[in-house]
């Protein structure tokens, strides 16, 4: 589904979400989550339930940084992300041409992979670990597992969360990002988490590989 984040649906939405090869590991996360997070579905969002979270959440829409063509792989030499990309965390580039578990991460991961699974069809989310609440980064943590439980898979392709330890411009504590599309906020919201979701997943060159989010909604309806 296309469009800024703010028209993710119009429609009221049930949603079902609980060469290379990928870096495998365990799933990292705080012990306990503050806050509940739906697992037993359908859990519904309307526009303006969206759009109010992302206000009180303090989020702001990146331009659409369009889509590099092509996209190439780099080397493990290649330059850093620093030098590879004007805006990070980043949306679409070159990349690695390995990706990673789309999983939960309590320690840095390397954004020139990230942007693989990006152009796999994943959303990342990624946080400064210095500013974030600990409720919100535990609440993030069980989103992220919840979703990935359905979504994730061995294409890279899911959720991936880390923390960003450069810092997020200005006040945000919380950056979304997909293939050329994001959006940070200064707290983390399970209803703009879910919107964006809805929004980004699967849209990418190689979304292909991703899960069929359209198969996980009763309804929904791009604008």
């Amino acid at each position: 589904m296309r469009g800024t984040w703010w028209r993710a649906v119009v429609a009221v939405v049930a949603v079902v979400l609980g060469g290379c090869m990928p870096t495998a590991g365990p799933t990292a996360g705080p012990d306990e989550a503050a806050a509940s997070v739906p697992t037993d579905y359908p859990v519904r969002l309307s526009p303006s339930e969206v759009e109010e979270a992302a206000d009180t959440a303090g989020c702001t829409p990146l331009a659409d940084t369009g889509a590099p063509d092509p996209a190439q792989h780099v080397a493990e030499d290649a330059p850093p992300a620093a030098g590879l990309y004007d805006r990070r965390p980043p949306t679409a580039g070159d990349h690695l041409g390995a990706w990673i578990e789309a999983r939960p991460y309590d320690e840095a991961v390397d954004e020139r992979a990230v942007v693989h699974n990006h152009e796999h069809g994943a959303v990342s989310v990624w946080y400064s670990p210095e500013a974030i609440d600990d409720d919100d980064l535990a609440t993030l943590h069980t989103w992220a597992e919840a979703r990935n439980a359905e979504l994730a898979n061995d294409a890279g392709a899911g959720i991936v969360v880390a923390p960003f330890g450069d810092g997020l411009d200005g006040d945000a504590t919380v950056a979304y990002r997909a293939w050329t599309g994001g959006l940070d906020c200064r707290g983390f919201d399970v209803v703009v988490a879910d919107g964006f979701l809805l929004e980004r997943f699967g849209e990418a060159p190689e979304g292909g590989l991703a899960p069929d989010l359209a198969g996980l909604l009763e309804t929904a309806t791009a604008v």
